[in-house]
């Protein structure tokens, strides 16, 4: 016979019976508990094979020199969790682990919460500051299950932000605000065509970069009243980080427009003041406030006469001076004008009031 055939025989025998020797080492002590505790015992359901078997014998064993670690063990992953990493005096307190498998079945009406729980290993984490560190934040979760199901069932939202915002979110359920936020401006954001896709980056600097165009796009519509189709047209088909560059400049050209506007404004509300005009507030949005503009053009058309507007257009810096305006009509504006520039006597300075 092969002589290495019989040495691979003479091994295995060797083994065999170094683990029955383990095995009934195990089975002696076993015989010690009574009929229930025995019950609770690990079956060995793996194949034969040694790496099996001795990890069944390790376990075996810290069922019995150590019956309540083993409990723990046990009552985690009959809830589909790892005790991995979990330190053993932790794993000593099998009524704290009981509480924290309680909270565990109550997540699991929660589609998805468990699973992700589990591939974010934040479990072992809290376990590791304490059973009520741990219970207080499954405990929070539990609190915010609502919130989860809605964020579950956002919009505008994919599936792989959706699960980034879930992982962040059983660290801090707070942050579920902040997702349904995000979820609402990013509806808004889609609706200009801007192209808003999340390529599981830095999830705060896309909250941010979010954060941003809203807020520009609110400017725009909200307080400039710009119309839609000419934010549209700047926008459409951009990438969020070159939208919010258009944007940011967008918003740049259009303050500065209304503050031009503004001051055309004032000059002519000062002038109708003066004489004895009512004039209404400006409006914010720069269509409405043009509008204004022309209505009080017309106004002052109307108490200056033609020649009057256009030399009031010159004294507040609109138009070079009217040459073709005779010294007589330079003489009845300035009368009309009178009020005007006897309010005003002393500088522009009432342009920037």
């Amino acid at each position: 016979m092969d002589t290495g055939v019989v040495e691979k025989i003479g091994k295995a025998s060797w083994l065999a019976e170094s683990l029955s020797e383990e095995a009934n080492g195990l089975l002696d002590k076993a015989r010690d508990l009574s009929a229930d505790e025995r019950k609770e015992l690990p079956r060995f359901r793996g194949l034969w094979k040694e790496k099996e078997i001795r990890n069944y014998l390790n376990r075996l064993e810290e069922a019995l020199k150590k019956p309540r670690l083993f409990r723990s063990r046990r009552l985690l992953e009959g809830a589909g969790f790892s005790s991995e990493g979990v330190p053993a005096d932790i794993l000593e307190e099998t009524g704290g682990i009981k509480d924290v498998v309680v909270l565990l079945e109550a997540l699991k009406e929660i589609d998805g919460i468990c699973e992700t729980l589990q591939d974010v290993r934040l479990l072992s984490g809290w376990l590791n500051d304490g059973i009520s560190t741990a219970k207080g934040k499954l405990q929070a979760i539990i609190e915010a299950k609502e919130g989860f199901k809605r964020v579950l069932n956002l919009q505008n939202t994919d599936e792989g932000l959706k699960t980034t915002i879930i992982k962040v979110a059983l660290g801090n359920p707070a942050f579920i605000q902040e997702a349904e936020e995000l979820d609402s401006q990013m509806a808004c954001i889609k609706e200009h065509g801007i192209l808003v896709t999340y390529d599981e980056g830095d999830l705060d600097a896309f909250t941010k970069a979010c954060g941003a165009a809203y807020e520009s796009l609110s400017q725009l519509e909200n307080i400039y009243r710009l119309p839609i189709s000419e934010v549209d047209s700047s926008t459409k088909g951009k990438s969020l980080p070159e939208a919010n560059e258009l944007l940011r400049t967008k918003v740049e050209e259009a303050g500065r427009e209304r503050g031009e506007l503004i001051r055309e404004w004032r000059g002519l509300a000062q002038t109708l003041h003066s004489l004895g005009r009512e004039v209404p507030d400006a409006p914010d949005g720069i269509p409405d406030l043009k509008q204004r503009i022309t209505q009080l053009e017309d106004q002052c058309r109307e108490d200056l006469g033609e020649s009057g507007q256009e030399l009031l257009s010159f004294l507040i810096g609109k138009c070079d001076f009217p040459d073709q305006l005779s010294t007589d009509e330079i003489r009845v504006c300035l009368e009309k004008l009178r009020p005007f520039i006897a309010k005003n006597l002393g500088g522009a300075e009432w342009l920037e009031k």
